[in-house]
């Protein structure tokens, strides 16, 4: 059961963000003047990558020292995918992504398969990558349950991904700083949910 709460958020999050690319029309682009300089720099894409890999280590950290906050973590997750959800489907939005390479080193043959990938570009606003970063420092950096090794390694690796989004061309500013307003929302959503839940149970 505990697995699901693991699993199932991600994956879903995923589905829902390949289907709603055949949902949208009237796509805005969010790139602005400040988007251009911004360096680039393909170092980064290795935190772009790890990204993938704590979708599933992230959940699995809470699951071994605070599982009681893993439940807290799928539904606030699930409120995160629903209301980006929305946002793909009623605002979409793209950016100028023109990168050009001047090597062949790794990092850039990363960022050049991301690109491939990654086509064409919709689902920009907000950034999946930083909005789910936002929420591992919050359940995991923000909490003293875990080691201060722990904490510390998940807002750095976490950080690192939030630049890497604007670093490797993939993201503008604003898809970033529209993740942190989604993350404030469902934070608080996600408390008020679970609060009245107790309260329910408690009477009753």
């Amino acid at each position: 059961k505990d697995a699901l709460y693991i699993l199932f958020p991600p994956i879903f999050q995923s589905i829902l963000f390949i289907v709603t690319k055949y949902f949208e029309k009237g796509i805005y682009n969010v790139s602005y003047d400040i988007d251009g300089k911004i360096p680039y720099l393909n170092i980064f894409v290795i935190f772009y990558i790890v990204w993938y890999l704590l979708l599933i280590l992230a959940p699995y950290l809470i699951y071994k020292y605070d599982r009681e906050k893993l439940k807290e973590y799928a539904l606030t997750y699930m409120l995160c995918s629903f209301i980006c959800t929305f946002i793909f489907i009623f605002f979409p939005t793209t950016i100028n992504r023109q990168q050009s390479f001047d090597g062949n080193s790794i990092f850039d043959l990363l960022v050049k398969f991301i690109y491939e990938k990654d086509m064409p570009i919709l689902n920009c606003f907000p950034s999946l990558h930083a909005l789910n970063s936002m929420l591992w420092i919050v359940y995991i950096g923000l909490n003293k349950k875990y080691s201060k090794f722990i904490r510390i390694m998940i807002t750095v690796i976490s950080i690192g991904v939030i630049l890497s989004t604007l670093f490797i061309k993939q993201h503008a500013v604003v898809d970033v700083i529209g993740s942190v307003l989604v993350c404030i929302i469902t934070c608080n959503l996600s408390n008020v949910i679970i609060n009245k839940y107790v309260e329910k149970k408690t009477s009753s």
